[in-house]
């Protein structure tokens, strides 16, 4: 049965596929370009069954995610439901996450996630994916460190493995003791908290605790730093209000907000991830990353570092100056300042970058500043 589920294994591979299903009297199916098809004549029987999830996992009862990885074949991630005359197994095939590098993320994120302690909120648009930010970041931190990463997901495209440090993954939706496991100090405790979608106070409250030891990286669906945070505070009664900001005050590290942004030259040769302009070298160019429709896109990033005058901002609840600070500050940059720097890097046009700001007259003052210095010249 090892040999068959192999053989199964090397057609996931070569099909290029998404999924393979393997369930009690139905035959094997691989789901290739969003198509299921069958690949085995035979259905198999509850002891087939029994016998490839043996091979996979030992014994095991009811419902289960774990990953699988072959040697020659890559990694896969399995869920298993198994009953007493039936079970079920999908298997999606995982890959190895983009470096900090490969996606043009600027050195002071790869210098935040590295922190021994802290909260770091990563903001994200409505609808944009981070998965390949959220992957990349986690294997900067156990590819530089031994350290254990919870990350509380529904889902990953990536596999973790062959590094220093290690990830225990946990779903939202089917294990809701995963606050439990930060409190475990066996087999490894944990150091990193990934947290892809803050949708209630308890999981905030959580994330900020163990910001007091470890640090936390914390996502939300927002369009920029600002509405970011009070995305956050909306998840808590008003009365509570000041009290959260006082700790968010104390230990928020840092806030990331970002934004993809349609690519217009196509003269520039796609690569395989995405960029993000931050201090980079004017004269490098920014490869754009090729998704599904065949549009290519960069990504532009709003940084807030969270210096005394932050923290300062945040315990006065004066969010509304925070864009303020981000923008005087030579450390920080807002989503405005970012998008000019891919304009003026010829990664993306004037009518996309202003398109694609919160302040396009803030924009259109960068570019129409630069090109009357361009002309004096």
């Amino acid at each position: 049965m090892v040999r068959f589920m192999n053989e199964l294994l090397k057609l996931v591979i070569s099909r290029q596929a998404t999924e393979l299903l393997l369930a009690t009297a139905h035959p094997p199916r691989l789901t290739c370009d969003g198509s299921s098809r069958s690949v085995a004549p035979q259905p198999l029987t509850n002891a087939h069954m029994n016998d490839i999830i043996d091979a996979l996992l030992g014994e095991a009862a009811g419902d289960i995610e774990f990953d699988v990885l072959r040697p020659g074949l890559g990694a896969f991630r399995a869920s298993l439901m198994r009953a007493d005359e039936s079970s079920r197994l999908v298997l999606h095939p995982l890959q190895a996450p983009p470096t900090l590098a490969e996606l043009g993320l600027p050195h002071v994120v790869g210098d935040l996630v590295l922190r021994e302690r802290g909260l770091v909120l990563l903001v994200r648009r409505l609808g944009h994916d981070l998965g390949a930010e959220l992957g990349a970041l986690i294997r900067h931190r156990i590819t530089h460190t031994p350290d254990h990463v919870l990350l509380v997901a529904a889902s990953s495209p990536f596999t973790f493995s062959g590094h220093p440090g290690g990830v225990t993954r946990c779903d939202p939706q089917r294990d809701w003791l995963w606050r439990d496991t930060l409190a475990e100090t066996q087999p490894l405790p944990v150091k990193v908290l990934v947290l892809s979608d803050a949708r209630h106070d308890q999981e905030v409250v959580a994330a900020l605790d163990f910001a007091e030891r470890g640090l936390s990286l914390v996502m939300v669906d927002a369009d920029d730093v600002t509405t970011g945070i009070e995305r956050l505070l909306r998840l808590f009664p008003v009365e509570q209000r000041q009290s959260l900001l006082g700790r968010l005050g104390d230990r928020l590290s840092a806030a990331v907000a970002f934004r993809a942004v349609p690519c217009e030259y196509p003269s520039r040769e796609p690569g395989h991830w995405g960029m993000m302009a931050f201090g980079s070298d004017p004269q490098e160019g920014l490869p754009c990353n090729s998704v599904a429709s065949g549009s290519l896109w960069v990504t532009a990033a709003e940084l807030m570092l969270c210096d005394e005058a932050v923290m300062e901002l945040l315990r006065q609840d004066r969010l509304n100056l925070l864009w303020s600070a981000m923008q005087e500050s030579p450390l920080m940059q807002t989503l405005e300042q970012s998008l000019f720097n891919l304009w003026a890097r010829y990664a993306i046009d004037a009518e996309n970058a202003q398109r694609s700001a919160n302040r396009r007259d803030e924009v259109h003052r960068l570019i129409r500043n630069a090109s009357i210095r361009v002309h004096i010249r």
